[in-house]
């Protein structure tokens, strides 16, 4: 289905409110894109009272939506990787601040000695004490520390980090990635509790596998991805191309006619509930385009359009532009602007009647889709060429219809399908940047 450009969508996000070191970096972003003073100025006010929180021997307190028996009381690791992982971005990539890898480096620290013999981590733990808590003690929420471990790395080089980010790694190949057991705390405490048969460690009784969520099944690739980018050890990427696959199989391939958008390339978000075009979509589109330009495998590349383009059908739904723009989609309930579905549940599969799903997913938010469009567009543009495997890939409102090379290099023959008369930034995997000029509904080509 034909959607606007990127763009045209990302206005009415950036009056979401910041509630995270991951929103704080895609408002920045969008700021820098739209010229927004005031956005930016929001998020840099957030980083700054983000590393005023209180850290216990480097471990902090972030509140959590849902979790296990007396959750509010513990600190979740995987959220405090997380939202280090974005700080550490925001050091690299927006603005330097002197207190971001103190802070940093002293979570880190601490999080060395809390992993165990094997390599996991345990997922929950008194701020104070360090205490683990017994809920998902060997779960795939060890992957996000791998993905910290490696930004860190990369930003204060120490042999700590790799040294205890390929650890972890060994036990997600071991213990998550092999036997399949995708579980993390979203798994069995978010929108599809635990019941008699669906417990931590146990594989279903009749068809004998693993609850699993598509948080652990990404964080598992990503994870494995930038290990493998930080140390070109060619067994994480297979072992990561494996969880990729595994991921792949939750990715909607039709367009369903009881839900009322293109859920085409949405992914569902466990194997134990009845939910579409789950929010961490967005964070899988880069994940597959990563993978695509790495292995060569065009599917990949395919698959994380698509994801990114599902994504925004969700936000156009739930934000209509304009009354004309709008007019085919059903109008939701009045909603404030910072609301966004975190799925669209099945009530009754037989009809089949939906529900939006709004229990907080994680720490996303509406500005998730937000950051995946941005930083995809820094790295892969509107269009993509692969010079090297003679491909390109239509990104944002673009098809690609051939390419070949000739005695001049290689020549890209494409379509522009939104309508719109627009510049089109085109990168490749050599690094050559270039702007194009297309009119609206017609063919183009150019020479790279």
């Amino acid at each position: 289905p034909q959607r606007r450009p990127f763009e045209e969508l990302r206005p009415p996000l950036t009056t979401a409110p910041i509630r995270s070191a991951h929103d704080a970096y895609a408002a920045a972003l969008a700021a820098h894109r739209t010229k927004d003073p005031d956005t930016h100025n929001a998020a840099v006010q957030f980083i700054a009272a983000l590393l005023d929180t209180p850290q216990h021997d480097g471990l902090f307190h972030l509140p959590a939506a849902y979790g296990p028996p007396g959750f509010p009381a513990w600190s979740r690791l995987a959220d405090c990787s997380w939202t280090c992982y974005w700080l550490s971005r925001w050091h690299r990539e927006i603005a330097t601040h002197s207190r971001i890898i103190p802070f940093i480096e002293s979570y880190a620290t601490r999080l060395c000695t809390l992993q165990r013999h094997g390599g996991w981590f345990p997922a929950w733990v008194d701020p104070r004490t360090g205490r683990p808590a017994r809920a998902l003690p060997r779960s795939a929420e060890t992957a996000l520390h791998v993905i910290l471990f490696t930004a860190l790395h990369e930003l204060a080089p120490d042999p700590r980090w790799v040294r205890a980010a390929r650890r972890a790694a060994n036990f997600l190949i071991r213990e998550i990635i092999s036997p399949h057991r995708w579980e993390c705390t979203e798994t069995f405490f978010h929108a599809s509790p635990a019941w008699k048969a669906k417990r931590p460690g146990k594989p279903d009784p009749r068809q004998g596998t693993f609850p699993a969520h598509l948080l652990a099944l990404w964080s598992c690739a990503e994870a494995l991805l930038s290990l493998y980018l930080r140390t070109k050890t060619p067994r994480y990427l297979s072992w990561g191309t494996r969880a990729l696959d595994e991921l792949a199989l939750y990715q909607q391939i039709w367009d369903a006619p009881f839900l009322p958008i293109p859920t085409f390339g949405g992914f569902a978000a466990s194997n134990t509930d009845i939910q579409w075009n789950c929010l961490a979509q967005a964070l899988c589109a880069k994940t597959f385009l990563d993978y695509g330009r790495l292995t060569g495998l065009s599917e990949y590349f395919h698959r994380g359009i698509a994801a990114l383009r599902a994504q925004y059908a969700v936000v156009e739904y739930a934000h209509p532009r304009t009354s004309e723009q709008s007019a085919s989609l059903p109008l939701l309930p009045s909603q404030p602007v910072a609301h966004l579905p975190t799925a669209f549940s099945l009530v009754n599969p037989s009809k089949p009647d939906f529900e939006l799903l709004s229990q907080p997913l994680w720490l996303l938010s509406p500005w998730t889709p937000l950051c995946a469009a941005e930083s995809i567009w820094r790295e892969y543009g509107d269009l993509y060429v692969d010079t090297r495997r003679v491909q390109a890939f239509g990104i944002n409102g673009v098809v690609v219809e051939r390419a070949q090379r000739d005695l001049a290099g290689i020549a890209i023959y494409g379509r522009e399908l939104l309508g719109t008369a627009r510049s089109l930034l085109i990168r490749s995997d050599t690094g050559q940047t270039l702007t194009l000029k297309v009119t609206p509904n017609a063919p183009f080509e150019f020479q790279l």
